[in-house]
C-alpha cells in the first residue's frame, strides 16, 4: 500500500498533526520491513516530532539504532523542524528539544561562573 502511494506521488516525509512521519511511527512500533522500505525510498530520519525527537532518537529508545546505518550518524545539528499539515511550523521555543538545549547552556554558563569564583 505504502509503495503504491509513494509511486503515485505521496510525500514520504508527510508530517501528521503530532509532528510524526511514517518513519517515526514505524520506528516506534519496530516495523523493520517498513523502516527499511522508507529509508531506501529516501525518508528523512532527522525530522522532529512535537516532542523534539527524530527517528534516530526513537530508534535509540527502542534499542534498534544499531540495526540501521541511517540512524548511526545523527546529531542535534541535523534535526529538522517539521511542517505541520496546516502549513505552519511549530513554535521553536515550544519544542522540548530546544528548551533542554537552552537549560543546558544556562547550566554550563553557571558552572563556568562558579568555577571562576573558586579560582
Amino acid at each position: 500500500m505504502a509503495s503504491r502511494l509513494i509511486v503515485r506521488g505521496s510525500d514520504i516525509d508527510y508530517v501528521n498533526s503530532n509532528g510524526e512521519t511514517a518513519l517515526h511511527i514505524c520506528v516506534t512500533n519496530k516495523l523493520h520491513t517498513s523502516i527499511k522500505f522508507l529509508l531506501n525510498r529516501g525518508a528523512e530520519p532527522h525530522i522532529m516530532d512535537l516532542k523534539g525527537e527524530d527517528a534516530c532518537d526513537k530508534a535509540k529508545a527502542n534499542g534498534i539504532i544499531e540495526d540501521y546505518k541511517d540512524f548511526q550518524n545523527c546529531s542535534y545539528r541535523k534535526k529538522i523542524i517539521p511542517m505541520l499539515p496546516n502549513g505552519m511550523h511549530p513554535q521553536i521555543k515550544d519544542l522540548p528539544f530546544f528548551k533542554l538545549e537552552k537549560e543546558d547552556k544556562e547550566k554550563k554558563m553557571l558552572d563556568y561562573m562558579v568555577s571562576l569564583k573558586r579560582k
